[in-house]
C-alpha cells in the first residue's frame, strides 16, 4: 500500500524509519516499486496499428468523435502516452 501513496501519514513516517534502518526493507520496498511500474507497462501498451484502425473502424459515426474516425486517436493516444506518474517511495 506504500508503493501506491494509500498509507496515513503515520504508517507512511513508520515505513521511511524502516527502509532507513534495514537495507532489506529498502530493497523489498524497490522491488516492489519496480515490479509495480513493469505492470503498469503492461498493461498501458498500445495496440498495434492494424488493431487500433479496426477498433477504430467499429465505433458508430455517430458515437464517435470526428478526430478518432479520421484515423487520430488524439486524446486517447495522449494519455497512454504519458503513462501513469512515477511511484517514489521516499
Amino acid at each position: 500500500m506504500y508503493v501506491l501513496g494509500k498509507v496515513s501519514p503515520e504508517e507512511a513516517r513508520r515505513v521511511e524509519y524502516y527502509v532507513q534502518q534495514f537495507p532489506e526493507v529498502a530493497n523489498e520496498l524497490r522491488a516492489s516499486q519496480e515490479a509495480l511500474v513493469s505492470f503498469s507497462e503492461v498493461i498501458s501498451a498500445r495496440p498495434r496499428e492494424e488493431v487500433k484502425k479496426k477498433i477504430l473502424n467499429k465505433i458508430p459515426e455517430s458515437t464517435a468523435p470526428k478526430s478518432l474516425l479520421n484515423g487520430s486517436a488524439g486524446a486517447l493516444n495522449k494519455k497512454r502516452r504519458n503513462g501513469p506518474p512515477p511511484i517514489s517511495f521516499f
